[in-house]
Order: structure tokens, then C-alpha cells, then sequence
């Protein structure tokens, strides 16, 4: 998990007792590419990077678990699509790793999902969590 340094104590404990790293990065508040290409940067994937928003909590694992089978499976990028609009997580190949390390700063991977459109692999879904984001407490009471 890569964090920005304001939130890091209130993450590390929401978090402890898991089995999570949990990286700062200096320049989160740059945007979402800065936190992006920090994870990018520390890790050494085997296929790619399942990359998931923090204020995403309803995602199914299922849903993971199909971004993760389309990684394996060597698609370049995987993403589920519920109702025909896409969501999340978002799976990307390692392949990609030199333009992702390329992003600017405050542009997170919709601009590669653009680029290599007739290349995402998408996921048929039925699960409201891929779409349901957690802005506002009041966004709490609208939860599946």
C-alpha cells in the first residue's frame, strides 16, 4: 500500500495485524501518478500490478481475484466493467512498467487504458463495490 505521509499513521493503524507493506510517498500530494509510480518503483512484480483505490472498500474479491486471473493470463491491461462502464481494480502488466514510471504526476493509468483500448482485457462484472467509491461518511450509508 503507498500512502501520502499525512495519513500514514492513521492507515498503519486501520492496517496492523495484516500482512501489508506500507510505503510513503514524499510527493502524494502532487496527485494520483506521483502515488502511482512510487509503488511502481519499489516493487518487482512477477506479472504486474492489481492497482486498487483506498476509498474502493467494497470491492469483492472476486473481483480482484479475476483482475489478478487476466494478469496471469498475460493480458496487458484488465478491468472490470460493470454495466458497460469501467471500474475497478485496474490490472496493468509489468510490460508496461517504463510508461507508467512516465506518467505525470497528477494523471493516475486511465491515459494507458485510452492508448491501448483494443488491448484491455474486460472483466463482465456484477459487482457494485468496482464502482462505488467512498468520498464523503454520508457515502458510508449508500454502501452495498
Amino acid at each position: 500500500m503507498v500512502c501520502g505521509s499525512r495519513h500514514r499513521r492513521q492507515i498503519s493503524d486501520v492496517l496492523s495485524g495484516l500482512d501489508v507493506q506500507i510505503l510513503t510517498c514524499p510527493d502524494a500530494d502532487a496527485g494520483m501518478g506521483a502515488t502511482l509510480k512510487c509503488g511502481i518503483a519499489c516493487t518487482q512484480p512477477s506479472v504486474g500490478w492489481i492497482v486498487m483505490l483506498g476509498d474502493m472498500p467494497y470491492v469483492r474479491t472476486s473481483t480482484i481475484q479475476a483482475v489478478a486471473d487476466g494478469l496471469l493470463d498475460r493480458a496487458l491491461l484488465v478491468r472490470p466493467y460493470l454495466d458497460g462502464r469501467p471500474g475497478h481494480p485496474a490490472g496493468i502488466s509489468k510490460k508496461l512498467a517504463t510508461e507508467l514510471l512516465a506518467l505525470p504526476d497528477e494523471e493516475g493509468g486511465a491515459s494507458l487504458f485510452r492508448k491501448y483500448a483494443d488491448q484491455v482485457q474486460r472483466i463482465k462484472s456484477v459487482d457494485e463495490g468496482c464502482m462505488l467509491d467512498i468520498d464523503r461518511p454520508e457515502d458510508l450509508r449508500e454502501a452495498p
